[in-house]
């Protein structure tokens, strides 16, 4: 592998059975440290059974697939074992969120839920359950499966008409758009009849993977009728 310190830098058996393409990953890697823009990264080296094209294939990729020296972090999504999530890209640059993911850590999504008046005991439940969310990334469609507390079935069109949905007694229309990087979702929630003694406008959930392909971000915050937000949710799924 070839990590940021020096004296973590093994010369392993890649870089003996492989020399040319050894010597243009470091080249590639001098070059980025000197411009300051490899800061806090790493390569693994050789991942090439994980980095292939996969964005079509509405699985998305599995972990078996990944090489042998990626299997020791597989447990981590914090560190990466591609650069960028370039295997998961369409041919428009659009990262496939296809996938199976189940909740393994949340912050704040207590708060975000207190912040819409839902009801004590109701957002003590959802809190403590690890739902499964399953998605379905075709093209421009986009089926959420959620089997938790909550249970939802819906497909949404990115950049496309609204679609409907409901949130207890709440209608809302979600409109759908990639975000800038193409790495995830954005579902902007709008709310159409909510009570006066409710303060919320609408809901504001993003989708990304991380670069590994392995964890997915969701973050959901509340935009109160003031403009004034909420506290931003951060939760954690792992693919199953």
């Amino acid at each position: 592998s070839i990590t940021d310190d020096d004296d973590k830098r093994p010369k392993n058996i890649f870089a003996s059975n492989f020399p040319d393409v050894y010597q243009t990953f470091t080249g590639i890697r001098s070059t980025l440290d000197s411009t300051g823009d490899y800061i806090q990264k790493r390569i693994i080296l050789p991942a090439f059974t994980f980095c292939r094209p996969t964005a079509m294939n509405t699985t998305g990729p599995s972990l078996k697939s990944v090489s042998a020296s990626c299997a020791s972090f597989a447990a981590k999504p914090d560190v990466e074992c591609c650069p960028d999530v370039h295997c998961l890209r369409d041919e428009h640059g659009v990262v496939n969120l296809s996938g199976k993911y189940k909740l393994v850590h949340s912050h704040n999504f207590d708060k975000f839920l207190k912040a819409q008046k839902i009801p004590l005991l109701i957002c003590k439940a959802v809190s403590a359950t690890k739902p499964i969310h399953t998605y379905n990334h075709v093209g421009d469609s986009f089926r959420v499966q959620i089997d938790g507390f909550i249970k939802s079935d819906t497909t949404f069109q990115v950049d496309g008409p609204p679609t409907k949905s409901n949130i207890r007694h709440i209608e809302f229309l979600d409109y759908m758009t990639y975000l800038d990087d193409k790495t995830g979702i954005r579902t902007r929630k709008v709310a159409q009849n909510t009570p006066k003694n409710n303060p919320i406008s609408e809901l504001i959930v993003t989708r990304h993977m991380s670069k590994s392909g392995k964890a997915l971000i969701m973050t959901s915050k509340a935009i109160r009728k003031d403009g004034t937000e909420s506290e931003e949710a951060v939760q954690t799924f792992m693919r199953i």
